[in-house]
């Protein structure tokens, strides 16, 4: 992941806020996407919600001791599969329209 994307991310997931669907988190994830997509024109699902995952153990000590991978059912698994789902779908859109 470039060093943009990486930065991204971060801005992304930093606040405790990150998985909620406030207007400036979205905002955030959607900055993130479009470094994303600058970097890349696919992605890898299930590398791209592992790296997620990493980082938001990284930034929130609550998540510190989890397994590499959050479970299916956690709170913060289901964020990420979505966004991951919604990142994917937004690269589609564009392949299209592009």
């Amino acid at each position: 992941m470039s060093e943009n994307a990486q930065a991204a991310l971060r801005a992304w997931i930093g606040p405790k806020t990150w998985d909620t669907h406030e207007v400036p988190d979205m905002e955030r994830f959607y900055d993130f996407v479009a470094a994303l997509r600058k970097e890349t024109g696919k992605i890898r699902e299930y590398d791209l919600q592992g790296r997620i995952w990493q980082e938001v153990k990284a930034l929130h000590t609550k998540f510190g001791d989890a397994p590499d991978l959050p479970s299916a059912e956690s709170p913060a698994g289901r964020v990420i599969r979505k966004r991951v789902s919604l990142a994917i779908n937004i690269f589609q859109y564009l392949d299209r329209v592009s």
